[in-house]
Protein backbone atom coordinates (compact mmCIF):
# COMPACT_ATOMS: atom_id res chain seq x y z
CA UNK A 1 0.00 0.00 0.00
CA UNK A 2 2.63 2.32 1.50
CA UNK A 3 4.56 1.46 -2.70
CA UNK A 4 1.45 2.35 -4.66
CA UNK A 5 0.87 5.75 -2.27
CA UNK A 6 4.53 6.91 -2.97
CA UNK A 7 4.15 5.79 -6.59
CA UNK A 8 0.93 8.43 -6.59
CA UNK A 9 3.28 10.37 -4.76
CA UNK A 10 5.83 10.70 -7.52
CA UNK A 11 3.34 11.32 -10.10
CA UNK A 12 2.47 14.26 -8.57
CA UNK A 13 6.17 15.58 -7.40
CA UNK A 14 6.30 15.52 -11.30
CA UNK A 15 3.57 17.25 -12.32
CA UNK A 16 4.43 19.82 -9.50
CA UNK A 17 8.29 20.60 -10.67
CA UNK A 18 6.94 20.61 -14.20
CA UNK A 19 4.70 23.88 -13.67
CA UNK A 20 7.37 26.00 -11.82
CA UNK A 21 5.78 25.85 -8.99
CA UNK A 22 8.91 25.56 -6.66
CA UNK A 23 10.23 28.37 -5.04
CA UNK A 24 14.19 29.73 -5.97
CA UNK A 25 15.12 31.97 -2.66
CA UNK A 26 18.08 34.17 -2.79
CA UNK A 27 21.66 32.17 -2.47
CA UNK A 28 23.48 35.11 -1.11
CA UNK A 29 23.95 33.45 2.12
CA UNK A 30 26.06 30.53 1.05
CA UNK A 31 29.69 30.33 1.86
CA UNK A 32 32.55 29.44 -0.34
CA UNK A 33 33.33 25.22 0.44
CA UNK A 34 35.87 23.22 -1.83
CA UNK A 35 35.67 19.31 -1.62
CA UNK A 36 38.89 17.74 -0.52
CA UNK A 37 39.78 14.61 -2.94
CA UNK A 38 42.15 11.98 -2.04
CA UNK A 39 43.66 9.28 -3.64
CA UNK A 40 42.24 6.36 -1.99
CA UNK A 41 45.59 4.50 -2.05
CA UNK A 42 46.26 7.76 0.56
CA UNK A 43 43.50 6.48 2.47
CA UNK A 44 44.75 2.69 2.62
CA UNK A 45 42.06 1.56 0.44
CA UNK A 46 42.71 -1.20 -1.85
CA UNK A 47 42.65 0.35 -5.61
CA UNK A 48 41.87 -3.13 -7.12
CA UNK A 49 38.80 -3.25 -4.67
CA UNK A 50 37.08 -0.23 -5.91
CA UNK A 51 38.03 -0.97 -9.26
CA UNK A 52 35.46 -4.32 -8.60
CA UNK A 53 33.24 -2.33 -6.60
CA UNK A 54 32.86 0.36 -9.31
CA UNK A 55 32.12 -2.75 -12.11
CA UNK A 56 29.76 -4.24 -9.57
CA UNK A 57 27.86 -1.16 -9.25
CA UNK A 58 28.18 0.01 -12.68
CA UNK A 59 25.52 -3.34 -13.33
CA UNK A 60 22.90 -1.97 -11.42
CA UNK A 61 20.54 0.08 -13.76
CA UNK A 62 18.53 2.16 -10.85
CA UNK A 63 22.05 3.61 -9.15
CA UNK A 64 22.64 6.82 -10.61
CA UNK A 65 25.66 7.97 -8.35
CA UNK A 66 27.94 6.84 -5.34
CA UNK A 67 29.69 9.02 -3.75
CA UNK A 68 32.26 7.77 -0.62
CA UNK A 69 33.63 10.58 2.21
CA UNK A 70 36.47 9.09 3.89
CA UNK A 71 38.53 11.38 6.97
CA UNK A 72 36.71 14.34 5.51
CA UNK A 73 38.35 13.58 1.87
CA UNK A 74 35.99 12.01 -1.47
CA UNK A 75 37.49 9.20 -1.92
CA UNK A 76 35.07 7.74 -4.48
CA UNK A 77 32.73 9.12 -6.71
CA UNK A 78 30.95 7.88 -9.87
CA UNK A 79 27.59 8.78 -11.50
CA UNK A 80 25.98 5.84 -13.38
CA UNK A 81 22.75 5.56 -15.65
CA UNK A 82 22.53 8.86 -16.69
CA UNK A 83 23.50 10.54 -13.13
CA UNK A 84 24.31 14.16 -13.11
CA UNK A 85 26.36 15.34 -10.64
CA UNK A 86 25.20 19.43 -11.50
CA UNK A 87 21.67 18.74 -11.40
CA UNK A 88 19.48 18.95 -8.53
CA UNK A 89 17.42 15.22 -8.25
CA UNK A 90 14.66 14.13 -5.84
CA UNK A 91 15.72 13.42 -2.43
CA UNK A 92 12.22 12.92 -1.23
CA UNK A 93 12.35 12.13 2.73
CA UNK A 94 15.99 13.24 3.03
CA UNK A 95 13.63 16.31 3.56
CA UNK A 96 12.89 15.38 6.92
CA UNK A 97 16.13 15.44 8.18
CA UNK A 98 17.29 18.89 6.72
CA UNK A 99 13.95 19.95 8.74
CA UNK A 100 15.00 18.17 11.39
CA UNK A 101 18.43 20.35 11.72
CA UNK A 102 16.42 23.50 11.33
CA UNK A 103 14.34 22.49 14.09
CA UNK A 104 17.03 22.04 16.25
CA UNK A 105 18.86 25.68 15.37
CA UNK A 106 15.32 27.20 15.60
CA UNK A 107 15.24 25.76 19.45
CA UNK A 108 18.90 26.74 20.12
CA UNK A 109 18.15 30.34 18.66
CA UNK A 110 14.78 30.43 21.37
CA UNK A 111 12.45 30.45 18.21
CA UNK A 112 10.73 27.11 19.38
CA UNK A 113 10.75 26.93 23.19
CA UNK A 114 12.12 23.04 23.04
CA UNK A 115 11.16 19.63 22.73
CA UNK A 116 7.95 19.82 25.24
CA UNK A 117 6.37 22.33 23.25
CA UNK A 118 2.80 22.11 22.00
CA UNK A 119 2.68 22.54 18.08
CA UNK A 120 -1.18 24.48 19.09
CA UNK A 121 1.03 26.96 21.56
CA UNK A 122 2.62 27.90 18.06
CA UNK A 123 0.00 27.18 15.41
CA UNK A 124 -3.51 27.82 17.91
CA UNK A 125 -4.92 29.21 14.41
CA UNK A 126 -5.43 25.42 13.66
CA UNK A 127 -7.10 23.93 16.76
CA UNK A 128 -9.86 26.48 17.13
CA UNK A 129 -12.59 24.73 16.12
CA UNK A 130 -10.73 21.11 16.95
CA UNK A 131 -13.45 18.37 18.63
CA UNK A 132 -10.24 16.65 19.76
CA UNK A 133 -8.29 17.71 22.56
CA UNK A 134 -5.60 15.00 22.36
CA UNK A 135 -4.22 16.78 18.85
CA UNK A 136 -3.54 20.15 21.34
CA UNK A 137 -1.13 17.83 22.80
CA UNK A 138 0.95 17.02 20.07
CA UNK A 139 4.82 18.39 21.04
CA UNK A 140 7.92 18.76 18.87
CA UNK A 141 8.84 16.21 19.61
CA UNK A 142 6.41 14.00 18.47
CA UNK A 143 6.62 15.15 15.64
CA UNK A 144 10.54 14.77 14.99
CA UNK A 145 10.29 10.99 16.18
CA UNK A 146 7.01 10.64 13.63
CA UNK A 147 4.76 9.87 16.93
CA UNK A 148 2.24 12.19 16.40
CA UNK A 149 -0.82 9.79 16.47
CA UNK A 150 -2.45 10.87 13.74
CA UNK A 151 -3.82 9.07 10.94
CA UNK A 152 -0.52 9.41 8.28
CA UNK A 153 -1.04 12.19 5.69
CA UNK A 154 0.48 9.11 3.73
CA UNK A 155 -2.21 7.07 3.69
CA UNK A 156 -4.13 9.77 1.54
CA UNK A 157 -0.95 11.40 -0.22
CA UNK A 158 -2.93 12.50 -3.31
CA UNK A 159 -5.16 14.43 -1.87
CA UNK A 160 -2.82 15.75 1.08
CA UNK A 161 0.09 17.00 -1.67
CA UNK A 162 -3.04 18.68 -3.46
CA UNK A 163 -3.89 20.53 -0.48
CA UNK A 164 -3.56 24.26 -0.24
CA UNK A 165 -2.54 23.97 3.12
CA UNK A 166 -0.65 21.14 4.19
CA UNK A 167 -0.74 21.58 7.67
CA UNK A 168 -4.29 21.45 8.02
CA UNK A 169 -4.89 18.41 5.91
CA UNK A 170 -2.29 16.63 8.31
CA UNK A 171 -4.13 18.14 11.44
CA UNK A 172 -7.04 17.29 10.25
CA UNK A 173 -6.60 13.63 10.18
CA UNK A 174 -8.20 11.34 12.95
CA UNK A 175 -5.97 10.33 16.17
CA UNK A 176 -5.14 6.47 16.06
CA UNK A 177 -2.55 6.24 18.93
CA UNK A 178 -1.88 8.46 21.80
CA UNK A 179 0.95 10.77 20.85
CA UNK A 180 4.59 9.69 21.60
CA UNK A 181 3.78 5.98 22.03
CA UNK A 182 4.05 4.71 18.64
CA UNK A 183 5.63 5.14 15.37
CA UNK A 184 3.64 6.11 12.26
CA UNK A 185 5.59 7.42 8.79
CA UNK A 186 3.62 9.93 8.61
CA UNK A 187 5.04 12.65 6.08
CA UNK A 188 2.56 15.34 7.82
CA UNK A 189 4.02 15.82 10.98
CA UNK A 190 7.14 17.57 9.94
CA UNK A 191 4.94 20.19 7.85
CA UNK A 192 4.10 21.10 11.63
CA UNK A 193 8.08 21.76 11.76
CA UNK A 194 8.17 23.75 8.95
CA UNK A 195 5.32 25.81 9.66
CA UNK A 196 6.09 26.59 12.90
CA UNK A 197 9.94 27.42 11.97
CA UNK A 198 8.02 30.17 9.44
CA UNK A 199 5.78 31.92 11.87
CA UNK A 200 8.34 32.38 14.32
CA UNK A 201 11.31 33.00 12.28
CA UNK A 202 9.59 35.13 10.12
CA UNK A 203 10.63 33.90 6.97
CA UNK A 204 10.37 31.35 4.87
CA UNK A 205 12.10 27.19 6.22
CA UNK A 206 13.82 27.80 3.10
CA UNK A 207 15.71 31.34 3.62
CA UNK A 208 16.07 30.07 7.05
CA UNK A 209 17.83 27.00 5.66
CA UNK A 210 19.68 29.49 3.63
CA UNK A 211 20.81 31.56 6.40
CA UNK A 212 21.64 28.69 9.05
CA UNK A 213 22.29 25.99 7.29
CA UNK A 214 22.67 25.82 3.61
CA UNK A 215 24.01 28.44 3.47
CA UNK A 216 27.28 28.06 6.14
CA UNK A 217 27.41 24.57 3.87
CA UNK A 218 27.88 26.27 0.85
CA UNK A 219 24.85 24.88 -1.10
CA UNK A 220 22.95 26.60 -2.95
CA UNK A 221 21.93 24.24 -6.24
CA UNK A 222 19.15 23.16 -4.93
CA UNK A 223 15.16 23.17 -5.48
CA UNK A 224 12.80 22.92 -2.31
CA UNK A 225 9.06 23.04 -2.81
CA UNK A 226 6.04 25.03 -0.92
CA UNK A 227 2.21 24.05 -0.40
CA UNK A 228 0.03 26.80 -2.33
CA UNK A 229 0.25 28.62 1.68
CA UNK A 230 4.11 29.19 1.11
CA UNK A 231 4.99 26.72 3.48
CA UNK A 232 8.25 24.81 2.11
CA UNK A 233 7.07 21.18 2.39
CA UNK A 234 8.16 19.79 5.68
CA UNK A 235 8.49 15.98 4.60
CA UNK A 236 9.56 16.01 1.40
CA UNK A 237 10.02 17.60 -2.72
CA UNK A 238 13.37 19.32 -1.34
CA UNK A 239 16.12 18.45 -4.84
CA UNK A 240 20.06 18.30 -4.08
CA UNK A 241 22.90 17.43 -5.75
CA UNK A 242 25.56 14.46 -4.28
CA UNK A 243 28.18 16.77 -2.99
CA UNK A 244 25.63 18.83 -0.99
CA UNK A 245 24.36 15.74 0.30
CA UNK A 246 27.59 14.37 1.05
CA UNK A 247 27.71 18.19 3.11
CA UNK A 248 24.96 17.72 5.00
CA UNK A 249 26.22 14.17 6.24
CA UNK A 250 30.25 15.47 7.18
CA UNK A 251 28.19 17.75 9.02
CA UNK A 252 26.78 15.34 11.39
CA UNK A 253 29.36 13.10 11.40
CA UNK A 254 31.44 16.22 12.93
CA UNK A 255 28.82 16.57 15.49
CA UNK A 256 27.36 19.90 14.05
CA UNK A 257 30.80 21.71 12.97
CA UNK A 258 31.87 22.96 9.90
CA UNK A 259 34.37 24.77 9.53
CA UNK A 260 35.37 25.66 12.59
CA UNK A 261 31.76 27.51 13.37
CA UNK A 262 29.01 25.27 15.28
CA UNK A 263 26.09 25.22 12.55
CA UNK A 264 24.13 22.82 14.63
CA UNK A 265 24.43 22.46 18.42
CA UNK A 266 26.63 18.95 19.33
CA UNK A 267 23.98 18.79 21.81
CA UNK A 268 21.06 18.07 18.74
CA UNK A 269 23.28 15.99 16.65
CA UNK A 270 23.76 13.73 19.26
CA UNK A 271 20.44 13.84 20.31
CA UNK A 272 18.87 13.47 17.02
CA UNK A 273 21.30 10.05 16.46
CA UNK A 274 20.26 8.83 19.62
CA UNK A 275 17.75 5.64 19.40
CA UNK A 276 14.29 7.37 20.54
CA UNK A 277 11.66 4.76 19.29
CA UNK A 278 11.45 1.23 17.59
CA UNK A 279 10.39 1.41 13.65
CA UNK A 280 9.04 -2.09 13.84
CA UNK A 281 10.95 -2.67 10.55
CA UNK A 282 14.51 -3.72 9.41
CA UNK A 283 15.01 -1.56 6.46
CA UNK A 284 16.34 1.37 6.37
CA UNK A 285 16.67 1.38 9.98
CA UNK A 286 14.69 -0.57 13.12
CA UNK A 287 15.21 2.70 15.30
CA UNK A 288 13.95 5.96 14.68
CA UNK A 289 16.11 9.68 16.22
CA UNK A 290 14.82 12.53 15.31
CA UNK A 291 14.09 12.33 11.65
CA UNK A 292 16.69 9.94 11.03
CA UNK A 293 17.13 6.23 10.86
CA UNK A 294 18.68 4.02 12.62
CA UNK A 295 20.71 0.71 12.29
CA UNK A 296 23.41 -1.75 13.02
CA UNK A 297 25.01 -2.58 9.35
CA UNK A 298 27.18 -5.72 9.05
CA UNK A 299 29.99 -6.16 6.68
CA UNK A 300 31.18 -8.95 4.85
CA UNK A 301 32.88 -9.99 8.15
CA UNK A 302 29.82 -9.55 10.37
CA UNK A 303 31.55 -7.02 12.86
CA UNK A 304 28.70 -4.04 13.89
CA UNK A 305 28.78 -0.34 12.89
CA UNK A 306 26.28 1.73 14.50
CA UNK A 307 24.98 4.08 11.62
CA UNK A 308 22.12 6.60 10.79
CA UNK A 309 20.43 8.35 7.79
CA UNK A 310 18.53 10.19 5.93
CA UNK A 311 16.22 7.94 3.63
CA UNK A 312 14.42 9.21 0.79
CA UNK A 313 11.89 7.25 -1.15
CA UNK A 314 13.56 5.49 -4.08
CA UNK A 315 16.94 5.05 -2.27
CA UNK A 316 18.22 8.59 -1.85
CA UNK A 317 20.58 7.85 0.86
CA UNK A 318 22.66 9.99 3.26
CA UNK A 319 24.69 7.02 5.42
CA UNK A 320 26.91 8.26 7.86
CA UNK A 321 29.01 5.84 10.19
CA UNK A 322 31.09 7.25 12.73
CA UNK A 323 33.29 4.47 13.78
CA UNK A 324 34.64 4.54 10.24
CA UNK A 325 34.61 8.29 9.89
CA UNK A 326 32.54 7.76 6.47
CA UNK A 327 29.78 9.52 5.32
CA UNK A 328 28.11 7.45 2.27
CA UNK A 329 25.73 8.99 -0.32
CA UNK A 330 23.61 7.16 -2.92
CA UNK A 331 21.04 8.40 -5.29
CA UNK A 332 18.47 5.53 -7.43
CA UNK A 333 16.14 6.72 -10.07
CA UNK A 334 13.10 6.62 -8.02
CA UNK A 335 10.91 5.96 -11.52
CA UNK A 336 13.16 3.19 -12.50
CA UNK A 337 11.13 -0.36 -12.63
CA UNK A 338 14.87 -2.13 -12.36
CA UNK A 339 15.55 -4.05 -9.05
CA UNK A 340 17.71 -2.20 -6.22
CA UNK A 341 18.65 -3.46 -3.14
CA UNK A 342 20.92 -0.60 -1.61
CA UNK A 343 21.65 -1.84 1.78
CA UNK A 344 22.81 -5.38 0.45
CA UNK A 345 24.93 -3.37 -1.77
CA UNK A 346 26.42 -1.40 1.46
CA UNK A 347 26.64 -4.13 3.58
CA UNK A 348 28.45 -6.70 0.55
CA UNK A 349 30.24 -4.30 -1.62
CA UNK A 350 30.83 -0.79 0.28
CA UNK A 351 31.56 -1.69 3.60
CA UNK A 352 33.97 -4.46 2.99
CA UNK A 353 35.98 -2.13 1.20
CA UNK A 354 35.95 0.87 4.02
CA UNK A 355 36.79 -2.11 6.65
CA UNK A 356 39.86 -3.26 5.26
CA UNK A 357 41.68 0.28 5.26
CA UNK A 358 45.01 -0.06 6.35
CA UNK A 359 45.71 2.01 9.19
Amino acid sequence: MRKYLLLSMLCICCCIFASGCNLMLSRSHATEFTWKTADPKDKGMDAEQLVALDNKVSMNKKITSLLIVKDDNIVFEKYYNGGDPNNPEGVFSVTKSIVSALTGIAIDQGLIGGLDTKISEIMPEYFVNEQDSRKKDITVENALTLTGGLKPADDDFQNFINSPDLFDFAIKQPIVSKPGTKFAYNTGLPQFLSAMITKKAKMSAQEFADRNLFGPLGIQNYDWMSDRNGINVGGTNLSMVPRDMAKFGLLYLHKGKWQGNQIVSMKWVVASTERHISTNTTEPGDQYGYLFWLSDIKGSDGKSHFSYEANGYGAQIIRVIPDLKTVIVMTFNAFSQEEADPERMLREDVIPVLEKVKQ
